[in-house]
């Protein structure tokens, strides 16, 4: 009945339905209100990383290619760097590594200036696309700059992670353990994008580390 408030009253139904647990129930509506392929970025923001929460990685998948296809040319640089870091939250294979990468570059490639609250979301998503590249040491530069300032935890998961696969296992183990304890991860509480993001870099991060 009022298309300009559509999405934010999506964004609500999904809330209430994750907190009743119902999670795999807001997933489904949110894709249906995709099959439409929405114009706006708005309408998209934070699908793949329900899907990626709830353990549907084939639906991650697919949801990533839409955005790539969609977004992947996208100027306004903090779309582009929303649609990058959703990209990145699972390992990918070349051809959509690049343009995810190129997302992420384009966000930072403008300084702070302009966007000076969301230039440390910015920080982030260029640290988790070193890491995806293998390099690790500019990875764990970021995250230990004005990334570490947002995100939650998801700073320290990338770093640890990076960490470990440079060669720093006690220092890994350490940075791990520090992410977990500062962070609040009752299922109740996980109902928007950065915590989800929160719940999916952990797995990866014990897996790699502890696993």
């Amino acid at each position: 009945l009022v298309p300009d408030q559509r999405a934010h009253w999506n964004e609500a139904m999904r809330t209430v339905l994750l907190r009743l647990g119902r999670g795999t129930e807001a997933r489904a509506a949110w894709q249906e209100e995709l099959a439409a392929h929405p114009p706006a970025h708005d309408e998209w923001f934070g699908y793949a990383e329900l899907c990626l929460f709830l353990g549907d990685q084939d639906e991650y998948r697919r949801a990533r290619r839409d955005l790539l296809a969609q977004f992947g040319a996208v100027v306004n640089r903090g779309v582009a760097e929303r649609v990058g870091r959703a990209c990145l939250l699972l390992p990918l294979p070349e051809g959509e590594l690049r343009p995810a990468v190129a997302l992420c570059e384009r966000a930072s490639a403008g300084g702070a200036a302009g966007y000076g609250g969301a230039y440390p979301y910015f920080q982030f998503t260029e640290g988790l696309a070193r890491y995806r590249q293998g390099r690790f040491a500019g990875a764990i530069k970021l995250m230990n700059g004005q990334a570490a300032s947002v995100m939650g935890p998801c700073p320290r998961l990338v770093m640890a992670m990076a960490q470990c696969r440079n060669g720093q296992s006690e220092e890994a183990r350490k940075t791990l353990a520090a992410a977990v304890l500062s962070f609040d991860w009752s299922t109740a509480k996980a109902d928007n994008d950065d915590s989800w993001i929160a719940h999916i870099l952990r797995r990866e991060a014990e897996a790699l580390i502890s696993g």
